[in-house]
C-alpha cells in the first residue's frame, strides 16, 4: 500500500487522493486511465512475486475475484485488457465489493 501511494497514480475524490482502498484481503485499486490502472497492477504483481502471494484470477468471470470496472454515464468501447501475471483481466459492468454492488455507470440502483 506504501508503495501504491508513493507513485502518484490515481483519483481525486471529494478533493483527497486515492490509489487503494482497502479492507482486510480486499484491494480496490482506483485510477483516472487505463494505462495508470496497469501501473499499479505491475506494482501489486511485483510484491506478489517477492512476497509469494497469488492473486484469484480465472478466464470465468463468476470465478475471478480480480475483476476491472471503468466508471462512465456513457457508454465506454471495449478497453484493452490489464494483465496480471500474463492473464487478461476481465472488465464488468458490476461487480460486488464489501457486500455492495458497484456498477459501472454510478447509479447504484441495485442496492437502492
Amino acid at each position: 500500500m506504501k508503495k501504491l501511494r508513493t507513485i502518484g497514480i490515481g483519483c481525486r475524490i471529494g478533493g483527497q487522493f486515492l490509489a487503494i482502498v482497502t479492507y482486510a484481503d480486499d484491494l480496490f485499486l482506483l485510477s483516472a486511465s487505463r494505462m495508470g490502472l496497469q501501473v499499479l497492477i505491475n506494482e501489486c504483481e511485483k510484491f506478489g512475486k517477492d512476497h509469494n502471494l497469488v492473486f484469484s484470477t480465472n478466464v470465468n468471470i463468476k470465478k475471478s475475484k480480480t475483476k476491472c470496472i471503468a466508471f462512465s454515464n456513457k457508454k465506454i468501447p471495449n478497453l484493452a485488457p490489464i494483465l496480471l501475471n500474463g492473464k487478461a483481466l476481465p472488465w464488468v459492468q458490476e461487480l460486488n465489493h464489501l457486500g455492495n454492488t458497484v456498477q459501472s455507470n454510478n447509479s447504484m440502483n441495485i442496492d437502492c
